[in-house]
């Protein structure tokens, strides 16, 4: 009788590891969260402030009319194979990825272009990824992009 008891709970204990480590494994891998086709949801620049503060009216409405652009014409599609492309609505660019060891950051290599680039991926899950880089001026970009 002992026995049947304790052959019980020694079952009850495996089945739970059993799920609790399935569970756990089935996290999917940055490359499976990242494989899809992306739109700009929001786009904050350091000093945008400042900078709009500089400008007149017209200015203001022509930068507003730019970012407005550019969240709805720009994608950016990646795929499980480590490739990539950019879709800026007037241009495109296309070329290989791959994520640091740690995952912080996404590397990228353009056909046209000999040299890496990097941008920081503060967030990458189901449904957003947030990622934040340093523009040509100093101020960093941040965007934060969704599925489509």
């Amino acid at each position: 009788m002992i026995n049947k008891q304790v052959s019980k709970a020694i079952l009850a204990v495996s089945i739970v590891f059993l799920m609790v480590v399935t569970i756990f494994s089935c996290k999917p891998s940055n490359i499976d969260l990242i494989s899809n086709k992306w739109k700009i949801e929001q786009i904050d620049v350091s000093g945008e402030a400042k900078m709009l503060s500089k400008m007149d009216s017209l200015g203001k409405a022509n930068y507003q009319k730019q970012m407005d652009e550019m969240k709805k014409n720009t994608s950016f599609t990646f795929t499980k194979d480590g490739k990539f492309e950019f879709d800026l609505g007037s241009s495109k660019s296309s070329g290989i990825f791959k994520f640091t060891k740690d995952g912080s950051k996404i590397i990228t290599k353009s056909i046209d272009q000999q040299k890496e680039e990097s941008v920081d991926v503060e967030l990458l899950n189901n449904e957003k990824m947030i990622l934040k880089q340093k523009d040509a001026v100093g101020s960093v970009v941040k965007m934060t992009l969704i599925h489509f």
